[in-house]
């Protein structure tokens, strides 16, 4: 989704901050965005390796830069809040020389300068799914509303209001869906059957 956005604003070569090799997440974002470079005949060798931390970010973005890429898809936005670091240590301004894309659209992306473009991952339709396996109840088929959960590419919101906070087995868990309270509240009951 990232790298199709980045490809349709015409970047020729586009460069991905990968996270560590040894995550999933960050294995799955690099197969993604090579896959979709190649489907388009483009290019998918510009690849830097992060840790997820904006240092890291910074020095891969230098590295990316310095092989003439103009835009980044990254792995996540602190790594993309170092290549904004990185672009404005160099003198270029983004968007204008440079598009960068990140994932996880963490409320503080808004506040960037300037404000990140990002990809929204639907967190609520996630645990909805997980919860609903773990109690043999799984419709694989997501039940996502168009007007109220949107993912992919956008201009982060100033902030997200969450509804609620959970506690499970020392785990912090917001709740923006009481679909999905309902359907832990249930489990819960069932553990204690």
């Amino acid at each position: 989704m990232a790298t199709s956005h980045l490809a349709d604003l015409g970047h020729q070569r586009v460069g991905h901050i990968a996270g560590p090799p040894e995550w999933l997440d960050a294995q799955q974002r690099l197969t993604g965005f090579q896959e979709e470079l190649r489907s388009r005949q483009l290019d998918p060798r510009f690849v830097e390796t992060g840790d997820w931390s904006a240092a890291s970010g910074y020095r891969a973005a230098r590295a990316l830069l310095g092989q003439g890429v103009t835009a980044i898809f990254s792995g996540n936005d602190q790594m993309a809040l170092g290549a904004l670091s990185a672009a404005a240590s160099l003198g270029m301004t983004v968007p204008g020389d440079l598009s960068i894309v990140g994932f996880d659209d963490v409320p503080e992306a808004a506040y960037y300068q300037p404000a990140l473009t990002t990809v929204r991952q639907d967190l609520t339709e996630a645990g909805r799914r997980a919860v609903a396996l773990l109690l043999g109840e799984a419709d694989l088929h997501p039940a996502v509303d168009p007007e109220t959960h949107r993912a992919g590419v956008h201009r982060c919101p100033a902030g997200a209001a969450t509804n609620r906070t959970l506690t499970v087995a020392k785990l912090t868990v917001d709740i923006r869906d009481d679909d999905v309270v309902d359907c832990i509240h249930r489990a819960c009951d069932r553990s204690h059957e």
